[in-house]
């Protein structure tokens, strides 16, 4: 519990979101006390509901849509949610003003005239406000990961220069020597030092350009400086199990497997909510691979 106080205190982010939204909600005209459904009080001040959709729009769709669903394989679904997401929520307000207006006798005329007008979060007045909301949220998602990946691009050329300076002073046969029969442990390069991270306690690896990242059963990911193929040449084949190009799976953090699309599998892990599939050609030797177990 300590420990979550601390990082959320010194999580520089947080306080950044808390003094924006707190900025945005002192600087927009909302009467929060006067009744939600009027229809009189718009453009003259900011609809409660669509100053609280504002920041839900925004966090939904930075922390949840954007990181789980906008990728090549769920693309469509990332669609289909946002899609729901912004019109289910106008449906429901729609009918909940309907039935108020019309004092609980629900009348279409009245939810029609709702959902297109001023009010709505899609055709009102302010839908501007929360179209530009969504414009906001991806530019902060893309700037953020930018600027995350630039640090790990320098992070890995520094470490690529220092392991090319010690290599020059090692003989290649005495760099063979000294290699363990069997890798169990990967040395893993924080702002702090290093610290030596378990192979079972990586849940998969995914290849990321020119290094390869390890996600721990916490959840937690690491960047190693070497290659895809290297990394599963090192591991043993009964635990762990390449399914695709990009991606390589340990046996005992797999929690379910399904069917996909196209004679591929859908992996579902025990301590994460991220999904890996394997491709059509790997399918089969996954099975195997299960079953051998």
């Amino acid at each position: 519990m300590k420990n979550s106080i601390r990082k959320v205190v010194t999580n520089i982010e947080f306080w950044l979101h808390l003094l924006f939204w707190s900025l945005f909600f002192a600087s927009i005209n909302v009467e929060w006390t006067q009744s939600w459904v009027s229809t009189d009080f718009l453009p003259l001040s900011v609809a409660p509901h669509i100053a609280l959709a504002v920041p839900i729009v925004f966090f939904g769709n930075v922390f949840w849509l954007i990181p789980n669903f906008l990728n090549k394989q769920k693309w469509h679904l990332y669609i289909a949610l946002f899609f729901t997401f912004l019109v289910g929520f106008e449906i429901v307000r729609s009918f909940v003003f309907s039935l108020f207006l019309s004092e609980n006798d629900f009348s279409f005329a009245i939810f029609k005239q709702e959902f297109f007008g001023a009010n709505s979060i899609i055709f009102g007045v302010l839908s501007i406000l929360v179209y530009t909301t969504i414009l906001y949220s991806f530019l902060y998602k893309f700037t953020k990961d930018w600027i995350f990946h630039q640090s790990i691009i320098q992070q890995l050329k520094q470490e690529n220069s220092s392991l090319q300076l010690s290599l020059a002073n090692v003989s290649v046969n005495e760099f063979v020597a000294h290699q363990p029969e069997k890798r169990s442990t990967f040395s893993i390069k924080k702002r702090d030092g290093f610290f030596l991270l378990c192979i079972e306690d990586i849940q998969y690896f995914q290849a990321n350009g020119d290094f390869v990242i390890a996600v721990d059963v916490e959840n937690r990911k690491h960047i190693i400086n070497e290659r895809l193929r290297t990394i599963y040449q090192d591991l043993d084949k009964k635990d762990f199990f390449q399914i695709s190009r990009s991606e390589i799976v340990n046996f005992n953090c797999i929690k379910k497997y399904s069917p996909y699309i196209k004679n591929r599998v859908e992996i579902h892990l025990k301590n994460s909510e991220d999904t890996l599939f394997t491709t059509n050609s790997r399918t089969s030797d996954f099975r195997v691979w299960l079953e051998n177990h």
